[in-house]
């Protein structure tokens, strides 16, 4: 990582990859250590249109194209996932369609994550973002019925929200969920208090 000058004549050119530059020590990314910085975006339809010439054989304009465009303009979808669809067994109006309600689907799920959250943001009982009540399901194990019947209506796969999810369902289980939480937390500070006061009331009585 100090440069290809200090490459004795043995040049080599290293590509880092990160999914968080901004975590990173500037010290890392400065120039002679990384020279170039190439962010590599969501797939667009210029990228779509290559993957399809490289795994399809595409080499013109498909009756699909259109449909893809604007639904890549609407989600935020990496090649690789792109490509993933684009190996699919199946003919090309086969696998472009996959590929359209693959797309649909994504559209959907952020609808639907939108809503939530919006819904979440409103109510002023309620301060539990998405992600976190998502790692709430994933490390509470399903512990409950409810956080059961939660995770059927979420099929919970990273920060995705299937498109059947009761998001009203959702936000009372958040309510529920806090309000235990604030029984439980005023229980320890009732007990503090107590032991305080009992504490005052021996040292009064010595």
């Amino acid at each position: 990582m100090d440069g290809l000058w200090s490459s004795c004549g043995d040049e080599r050119i290293i590509v880092f990859t990160t999914n968080h530059k901004d975590r990173l020590d500037p010290a890392i990314l400065r120039p002679g250590r990384m020279d170039v910085h190439v962010h590599m975006s969501y797939c667009t339809m210029d990228g779509f249109k290559l993957l399809a010439s490289n795994y399809l054989n595409i080499k013109a304009d498909h009756q699909l194209y259109r449909q893809i465009e604007g639904l890549l303009e609407n989600v935020e979808v990496t090649p690789a996932e792109i490509a993933e669809e684009l190996l699919k067994s199946g003919g090309t109006d086969v696998v472009l369609g996959g590929l359209v309600k693959f797309l649909e689907q994504k559209t959907i799920q952020k609808a639907k994550a939108a809503e939530l959250k919006e819904l979440l943001k409103s109510d002023d009982n309620t301060d539990v973002d998405v992600e976190g009540f998502v790692k709430f399901l994933e490390q509470e194990k399903l512990k409950n019925a409810k956080a059961a019947e939660a995770e059927q209506l979420l099929k919970i796969h990273h920060t995705s929200v299937d498109v059947d999810v009761n998001v009203e369902g959702l936000v009372k289980l958040f309510k529920q969920k806090k309000l235990e939480d604030a029984k439980e937390q005023k229980k320890l500070e009732d007990a503090k208090a107590a032991e305080a006061v009992q504490v005052n009331i021996q040292k009064n009585h010595n």
